[in-house]
């Protein structure tokens, strides 16, 4: 069994995710276990907002032009790409303080983030989740 607390410190703004209705009460007990197949459904659950937050927190910074990401469910590690063709001291910074904002919503998964130049610098199993219009 597998103990959702994690799971209940990511989701501290549950009304913006969506849980599907089955698992309702038990999001909502602290110490509540579920089977390891039920953790994994919510953390699927949770990887599609998740993509949605990470591309329109990225897209608040005008300088990010692309942002890929790719989970890998194993070791529960959520890669994710930034393009910034310019990439000053400032904006770096902005950028890590949206790593660190994702990281503190998110903190049931691994991150591996990275900056990058170009889209060509990405590898190509990322998928791209955001591209500045």
């Amino acid at each position: 069994m597998q103990t959702i607390e994690p799971i209940l410190q990511a989701t501290n703004l549950l009304s913006w995710f969506y849980v599907p209705a089955q698992y309702g009460p038990d999001l909502l007990q602290k110490n509540t276990t579920l089977p390891p197949r039920r953790a994994e459904e919510i953390k699927m659950a949770l990887t599609s907002d998740l993509k949605d937050f990470i591309a329109s927190g990225f897209a608040s910074i005008p300088e990010v032009e692309r942002v890929y990401t790719l989970r890998h469910s194993p070791e529960e590690v959520v890669y994710v790409r930034v393009v910034a063709g310019r990439s000053t001291r400032a904006i770096r910074d902005r950028i890590y303080a949206k790593e660190k904002e994702i990281i503190d919503v998110f903190n049931v998964f691994d991150f591996d983030f990275g900056i990058v130049a170009s889209p060509e610098a990405v590898d190509p199993a990322l998928k791209l989740v955001y591209k500045k219009a």
